[in-house]
């Protein structure tokens, strides 16, 4: 709701941002990010809401390495 997918797509894999999941994150970087990135204040998104974002990237897996895709090798 808050437009993360716009840049970061709908699982995090990256679009016009960098890839986002898995990984983990902090809520300090969410308020004081670098680059182009707009800073979310808690009044945007509240503590609760960063925490509960961070953990769904958790849960999404990693890529498979690219060698383990035969159409790249």
């Amino acid at each position: 709701k808050n437009g993360c997918y716009e840049c970061h797509g709908t699982v995090g894999q990256g679009g016009t941002g960098p890839r986002i999941a898995p990984r983990t994150g902090s809520i300090a970087y969410i308020r004081k990010p670098a680059g182009q990135m707009p800073p979310y204040t808690a009044k945007v998104v509240p503590d609760s809401d960063v925490a509960d974002l961070l953990a769904y990237l958790m849960t999404i897996p990693a890529p498979p390495p690219a060698k383990s895709i035969a159409l790249l090798n």
